[in-house]
């Protein structure tokens, strides 16, 4: 996904030695002891677009150079698409991140007053971020930030980049009206949006015809979703929370949908240690597909598929079409049963 809309910028890292960055340019660097040896995926927006830049870490760290005349946001992913952070910048600022990927809402930002003044909200409310299931709390913070600090640029950071309830306009009408005019920076909201209005532009037209993985056996396999009426692929992780519930409810659909009703059901491992899937594979034999990409994120089948984390399920229809791109089983269950008709009960299968 977003091939077309953001270019892939694969930098150099320069020399840890260099202390500034350029008028021209921006400079992030950053200190993360636990990530091991692994590409992390920056994704920012700039005059020219959308733009996408890997970068590799070293002895935990990682520093990039990128150029945005006025103020952007940066998002940080790490190789298997789960957020970090973000921070805010522009050419002539240098920002440093300092901690650990494992507790991300408790990073050290040091840079521009507005990306400190963020970080310090994210710290100060790092349970919060922390935690699923605490939006509305979250929410309220914000709203309190934003009525609080009307005068300050990151007001309008936290409003767009961390308050889950955008859909509603007039509170966040409302919300914005309490910003300062001059702090209501328009580049900053028209690059939100454009991210934005693409991503889901893109997403709303992606067919996917053929995807290339390897079996446990590493052997090339071919899925194709314009073989059957639906297909449901799930991308996972060894460590997903509620694998093992998901890949019953993936059997469970399977065993009621696929043969009749030509359902493809396939789960594609993205971790490069396959060590344990091809264990579980070979012990569970399980009818459905059972894939890995070499690569993980960064497999040539999964170039336009841009997952942003585990687990994350597409439902495709008979083209290829993206029916349905997220995190939940449950969404996938209703629209194969809205797709096929619900599943039988046992008591009714006995009649």
């Amino acid at each position: 996904m977003l091939n077309k809309i953001f270019k892939s910028l694969m930098l150099v890292a320069l020399c840890c030695g260099i202390a500034s960055c350029s008028s021209e340019t921006f400079r992030l660097e950053g200190e993360l002891p636990d990530a091991g040896e692994q590409t992390l995926r920056a994704i920012y927006v700039n005059e020219a677009g959308v733009q996408t830049v890997m970068l590799p870490i070293v002895e935990g760290r990682f520093e990039m150079e990128g150029v945005s005349p006025s103020y952007t946001v940066l998002y940080l992913f790490d190789s298997k698409r789960k957020p970090i952070t973000k921070v805010i910048l522009k050419n002539g600022d240098k920002v440093k991140i300092k901690g650990t990927i494992k507790h991300s809402a408790l990073l050290e930002i040091k840079g521009n007053d507005v990306v400190e003044d963020w970080n310090k909200f994210r710290k100060e409310n790092h349970l919060l971020y922390s935690e699923e299931g605490n939006e509305t709390e979250l929410d309220t913070k914000i709203e309190d930030y934003v009525e609080n600090n009307g005068d300050k640029l990151a007001s309008l950071v936290i409003l767009l980049h961390d308050y889950s309830d955008l859909s509603n306009t007039e509170r966040v009408h409302e919300l914005l009206n309490m910003i300062k005019e001059e702090k209501r920076e328009a580049q900053l909201m028209k690059a939100y949006a454009d991210m934005n209005a693409e991503l889901q532009k893109k997403s709303d037209r992606a067919q996917f015809h053929s995807f290339e993985f390897l079996n446990e056996k590493d052997s090339v396999q071919v899925f194709m979703p314009v073989r059957s009426k639906m297909s449901v692929i799930y991308f996972c992780s060894n460590d997903d929370a509620d694998r093992k519930e998901i890949v019953t409810e993936l059997d469970s659909l399977y065993s009621h949908y696929g043969d009749k009703k030509k359902l493809q059901v396939a789960d594609v491992m993205l971790d490069s240690d396959t060590t344990r899937w091809k264990r579980s594979v070979r012990r569970e034999k399980k009818k459905w597909k059972r894939y890995w990409a070499v690569g993980g994120m960064l497999n040539k089948s999964l170039k336009d598929v841009e997952i942003k984390s585990t687990p994350e399920f597409m439902v495709l229809d008979s083209v290829g079409q993206s029916v349905y791109r997220g995190d939940s089983i449950e969404v996938v269950v209703r629209l194969v049963e809205e797709k096929f008709g619900k599943k039988e009960t046992k008591e009714s299968e006995k009649k």
